[in-house]
């Protein structure tokens, strides 16, 4: 009787519904597996700062951005426990991220079905299936985890959860990634619709978008002002002004295929949506999107991670005004479009995934060329890409390895304390590279070096020497 009463309810079938949609999604996003997960430059970086915590040391200031600005660590100190709790395996980051995006989609498809309306479950496996929102659920990184708060400072605006709520959404956003700033206007626009305790929400919003930020502010003081005084030396705005409307229209067209909608369809969707739309509230929200969207043509062509949050605004309020207007028939079209999407584009095998990285690691392991008592010294030689590389593939950061090494208990050395290593293991993944005349300032500081053992591991030749 419980069964067949669960069954025939409505809101219980919009949930178990929602609950089979969030289920799905994790399988869909992940059908390639660990190995189709590329593990870029960025991710190193940060990979490194999380392994300088593994080891007990504190991480004051989060990544530096292009315009040589820091933001706060709170990305690194938020994945941490996640790392803890896996035992230093990189996987429990991915996880614990796709956790995030499941939440804030799992929210808004439970907000929505509460007023049972089945038009939500189709909302929710949209968004959850755009290219876009699937890569930055599998890629943790400030620049793509920061869309996940953005979405709930969205969400909890939409549905009028408490100002400190959306606060810290926002803050949150904004401490991952500062283009989450343009979530302001639409935060204050609601903040000023509350008739009442106007200097009460403001003390709120104020803290809640301040406290991610004490961490640079203790650094600051402690350091007198030492990286607020790097970045006004070189701050590189003219990295993203320009005037060249026509060379910049390219930031807008990348919002729809960020979002896998064919352009016209997506473009027509946006101005059918602002015709449309009567809601006054929304409309607003229409407005400031459309404003942003065309700010976009006054800027350089910006990398992607840098549009996702505009295109994350511009998603929630196309799929909110179609849910308004109950039209089921363009969201189905949309969704349709998107299941197509995945199967003419099929997850391949990453040449540069976890997987592989962790069997480089392995093989010297397993070749007991290394030892925990070992101060190691690590170079890697990257395969050339888009001219930003010098040298061919010269990156010799090697922040990846440091810390699958720093996590399995080994001494992998930062690069200024190269002189005090006992070991250094050179990772080419570039096989044309010349590493036997390569001079740089990495092996001078380790000093004179002998080969004493070499071998290959799919693309990746490992060479380790011994000092002389």
């Amino acid at each position: 009787m419980l069964i067949k009463r669960l069954f025939l309810n409505s809101k219980s079938r919009l949930i178990i519904g929602l609950f089979f949609i969030i289920l799905l999604l994790p399988t869909v996003w992940l059908r390639g597996g660990f190995a189709s997960l590329y593990l870029d430059l960025d991710f190193a970086r940060d990979l490194h700062e999380i392994s300088n915590i593994w080891i007990g040391r504190i991480v004051w200031l989060g990544p530096e951005l292009r315009s040589s600005f820091h933001i706060p660590p709170f990305y690194y100190y938020m994945f941490y426990p996640a790392l803890w709790i896996g035992s230093g395996n990189v996987r429990a980051m991915i996880i614990f991220n796709i956790f995030l995006s499941l939440t804030v989609l799992f929210w808004l498809g439970w907000l929505g079905v509460k007023k049972r309306n089945l038009i939500w479950l189709l909302a929710v496996a949209v968004i959850g299936l755009t290219p876009y929102w699937q890569k930055i659920s599998l890629h943790p990184g400030n620049g793509n985890t920061y869309v996940i708060f953005l979405l709930g400072t969205l969400v909890s605006l939409w549905f009028k959860k408490p100002i400190w709520l959306s606060s810290l959404f926002a803050g949150a956003a904004i401490a991952l990634h500062p283009t989450s700033i343009f979530i302001c206007p639409i935060l204050i626009y609601e903040w000023l619709r509350k008739k009442r305790n106007y200097l009460k929400n403001f003390i709120i919003t104020i803290a809640s978008l301040i406290i991610f930020w004490v961490p640079n502010l203790l650094f600051l003081v402690i350091t007198k002002g030492y990286w607020i005084r790097q970045w006004l030396s070189e701050p590189n705005w003219d990295v993203f002004l320009s005037f060249d409307v026509v060379h910049n229209i390219k930031n807008i067209l990348l919002l729809a295929r960020l979002s896998g909608i064919h352009i016209i369809l997506f473009f027509s969707i946006w101005l059918f949506i602002g015709f449309k739309t009567q809601l006054k509230r929304l409309k607003i929200w229409y407005f400031i999107v459309s404003f942003f969207i065309i700010l976009l043509a006054f800027f350089n062509p910006m990398p992607e991670r840098y549009l996702y949050g505009i295109t994350t605004m511009t998603l929630f309020v196309a799929v909110l005004s179609l849910v308004k207007r109950n039209k089921k028939v363009i969201l189905f079209i949309c969704l349709t479009l998107l299941i197509i999407n995945l199967f003419q584009n099929p997850p391949k095998i990453a040449e540069r995934s976890i997987v592989t990285l962790e069997n480089n690691i392995n093989t010297l392991i397993r070749e007991r060329q290394i030892n925990k008592k070992q101060k190691l010294a690590l170079l890697t030689v990257h395969e050339a890409y888009g001219g930003i590389t010098p040298g061919g593939g010269l990156i010799p950061q090697s922040n990846d390895y440091r810390f699958f090494l720093r996590t399995k208990g080994y001494k992998a050395l930062d690069v200024s304390k190269y002189a005090q290593a006992d070991i250094l293991v050179i990772f080419l993944e570039d096989s044309d590279f010349d590493w036997q005349n390569w001079i740089c300032w990495e092996l001078n500081e380790f000093g004179e070096k002998e080969l004493k053992f070499a071998t290959k591991v799919g693309e990746t030749k490992m060479l380790v020497f011994d000092k002389k």
